[in-house]
């Protein structure tokens, strides 16, 4: 039936599992699992149907680039780039906090063929889902999508929020804050080891204390919004430093001559930018 109807498959599952005495979720989801059946195709209704979909798409695509069939330019037969879309869409519609990576994991040691090292599949297969993501969520400017994806966070539903609420933040009066404050403490950070520790003991000057006592005021309340998945709130928090960070460069030498002292300023400063690394990298955004 579907070697004469393509178009049915799916759907002749479906009704052949019910004449079979399958209970309907089942049937349902053999009749979903196919979906989206284009870009912009409906997607499955059902959480078994949803899963089986995710399942089916995600063995396709590794076992293709594992024995070297990749979509290249145009060409694209076994529509791996559709499969990849269908993922991405489903995992953001359904909320599915499952990681991209585990998945991978979990199938590539099924694989009974690989021909492809594990390390450089995975980086292949994450190449090809970063252009995947970039296009499902092309409604998102460049940078916006490049800050979100230059953290290692392979969770496709939460990386989808984290660049709605950039890019709702990025309108508000408080982005210029944000990114500011960010990038003043982010440029001299990168300076510091990471073998560097902050040592309250060490702290000296007033804006410096009012910096680390600031940053201490709002780190729970910015980890507990995280936790959440708020991440507009996150972002509003952490905009809050720019003023203490602003007063702590005005008005205290960071690279002194005693490296004790300066390394415990640079560490403040690391533990600082640390903060909202798992959100985004928002040196890459746009003033």
């Amino acid at each position: 039936m579907v070697y004469e109807f393509p178009e049915l498959q799916g759907i002749m599952g479906h009704k052949y599992a019910l004449a079979q005495g399958y209970e309907q979720h089942i049937a349902q989801a053999i009749s979903e699992h196919y979906m989206p059946i284009s870009a912009n195709g409906e997607l499955p209704e059902s959480d078994y149907g949803a899963i089986l979909a995710i399942a089916d798409k995600i063995d396709t695509i590794i076992s293709c680039l594992a024995v070297g069939l990749s979509a290249s330019g145009s060409q694209d037969p076994y529509g791996l780039r559709r499969q990849a879309a269908g993922i991405i869409r489903i995992l953001i519609d359904k909320e599915y906090r499952l990681d991209l990576k585990e998945m991978f994991n979990l199938t590539y040691e099924l694989l009974e063929t690989k021909k492809v090292a594990k390390e450089e599949l995975w980086e292949e297969f994450w190449r090809f889902f970063n252009t995947r993501i970039r296009s499902v969520l092309s409604d998102h400017n460049y940078d916006v999508l490049d800050s979100v994806l230059a953290i290692e966070n392979y969770v496709i539903s939460d990386l989808a929020k984290i660049a709605e609420s950039i890019s709702k933040f990025k309108i508000s009066i408080n982005y210029l804050s944000l990114i500011t404050g960010y990038k003043r403490a982010n440029n001299l950070a990168q300076k510091a080891q990471k073998d560097y520790t902050f040592e309250m003991a060490l702290i000296k000057e007033e804006h410096e204390i009012l910096l680390f006592e600031r940053y201490q005021g709002i780190k729970d309340k910015f980890e507990n919004h995280l936790s959440n998945l708020e991440y507009r709130h996150a972002l509003e928090v952490f905009s809050t430093l720019e003023e203490p960070i602003n007063n702590f460069f005005d008005n205290v030498m960071v690279m002194v001559e005693d490296d004790q002292l300066k390394n415990n300023r640079l560490a403040l400063l690391q533990n600082i930018v640390d903060l909202i690394k798992p959100v985004a990298d928002l040196s890459l955004l746009i003033e």
